[in-house]
């Protein structure tokens, strides 16, 4: 490879963004290194290519650093320079914080900040020899305003299976008609604040039934996001929800506690669930000092 010629190392470049900044780089006559922690047909591709001379992949793990100063140092080798790095790896974990396991939360860390920095600071050094370089890093639009189920499971806090997909339907339900009827009532204070003389009244009760009907719908998703918020609000620490099963008024909880019998006092107490009671018996898991419980409930209009 020229040594004149630009070397642009990516990470996450394997598939989807990553692959098109790859290809990207290449029909500008970079050279380009990247890595990820599996080989695609892609990469394949790149790989026994025409512009494979110019190309350069790795299997690293972004969340080892040892192996990321490795691959850069290799880039730096083989290649000769690094005129531009783009952060673009990231990994998403979908789940409720209070449900999440420390080691998942560290490897999302680790995955998504840790590694940005570290490759920085290695290709930082070869910038700063060569006197040029650019560091580019990419975010998601997610950061701002968050996946849709993942922002409404998050801001309940509940502790639940975030990844039962019939759930996150619910919660993406309730989540749309909120919505709607929030923009609906804005839309009706907006009218209501035009003098009487000049309001249009059938289109202020338009606008009012329209509201009633999208409150019924959300009433009859089940009102996921509540039962969720109650499920945090009633379970002790030290016990977590496995699943959960929401059917208009009627929800299943199925978790580990260590000591289930205690929560349906809790849950009797609480206003958003009645008739609590155990589905199953409880199934006591002496080595783990755990019990697993399945429970019935109505939720409360």
């Amino acid at each position: 490879m020229p040594a004149r010629r630009k070397i642009a190392l990516i990470s996450g470049g394997s598939r989807g963004l990553g692959a098109e900044l790859v290809t990207g780089f290449l029909d500008r006559r970079y050279g380009v290194a990247t890595l990820s922690r599996s080989k695609t047909a892609f990469i394949a591709d790149m790989q026994r290519g025409s512009r494979r001379r110019r190309f350069l992949w790795s299997c690293v793990d972004g969340r080892d650093p040892e192996a990321l100063q490795a691959f850069v140092r290799e880039v730096g080798e083989r290649l000769g320079r690094i005129d531009v790095l783009v952060n673009n790896a990231g990994v998403a974990a979908d789940g409720i914080l209070a449900t999440m396991r420390t080691r998942e939360i560290i490897e999302v860390i680790e995955a998504n900040l840790t590694a940005a920095l570290v490759l920085a600071r290695a290709c930082s050094r070869f910038m700063l020899r060569q006197g040029s370089g650019c560091i580019v890093n990419i975010s998601s639009v997610h950061a701002i305003r968050g996946h849709s189920v993942q922002q409404a499971l998050a801001a309940s806090s509940a502790r639940a299976a975030a990844k039962d997909p019939a759930l996150a339907e619910l919660v993406r339900k309730e989540q749309d008609l909120t919505k709607q009827v929030n923009a609906a009532l804005g839309t009706l204070n907006n009218v209501l604040a035009i003098p009487s003389a000049e309001r249009d009244e059938k289109g202020v009760q338009q606008i009012q039934a329209s509201i009633a009907t999208l409150r019924g719908e959300r009433d009859k998703a089940g009102r996921p996001l509540v039962v969720l918020a109650a499920a945090t609000r009633v379970l002790p620490d030290d016990t977590y929800l496995t699943e959960m099963e929401l059917q208009k008024r009627k929800v299943t909880l199925s978790g580990r506690s260590a000591a289930a019998a205690r929560l349906i006092g809790p849950l009797a107490a609480d206003g958003a669930f009645r008739n609590p009671g155990f589905a199953a018996p409880v199934t006591r898991l002496e080595a783990l000092h755990t019990e697993l419980f399945t429970i019935n409930a109505e939720v409360a209009p």
